[in-house]
């Protein structure tokens, strides 16, 4: 798999300021992935707790989907079901198989990196981005 740093891609703040000094500009992407739109920080709240997060949404082999990036340390604690819901909710969608529940359903993917954990959401090829 090639990968490529996005380090210094510039992302929007909390206040829409496009930066590209924020630890999240420094996440990896897999080269044949792309951004759709600028991605940008928000707070999220999980158990009446504020983390921060990255909003990003995707296109990657016909396949769109959204994903929540938070900082690992953080959510280190928060069980996968825990934040499958949360952006679930946050992206006003179900959980399901979109294969077999149709096209109102997404799935989740969660990874958890040293630095990043992603919960990716995601639609198979129906070529409609989450938003």
């Amino acid at each position: 798999m090639r990968v490529k740093s996005l380090k210094r891609n510039r992302i929007l703040n909390r206040n829409e300021e496009l930066v590209d000094d924020h630890s999240f500009c420094t996440r990896i992407i897999e080269e044949d992935t792309r951004i759709i739109g600028t991605p940008r920080i928000i707070d999220i709240q999980i158990d009446n707790k504020e983390y921060e997060a990255l909003v990003e949404h995707w296109e990657w082999d016909d396949i769109y989907g959204n994903t929540l990036i938070f900082h690992s340390k953080d959510v280190a604690s928060i069980p996968d079901e825990k934040l499958n819901d949360v952006t679930a909710t946050f992206f006003n969608i179900r959980l399901g198989d979109p294969s077999i529940e149709g096209d109102d359903v997404a799935s989740t993917t969660i990874v958890r990196q040293e630095t990043f954990t992603l919960v990716n959401l995601f639609r198979g090829k129906i070529g409609i981005p989450l938003e």
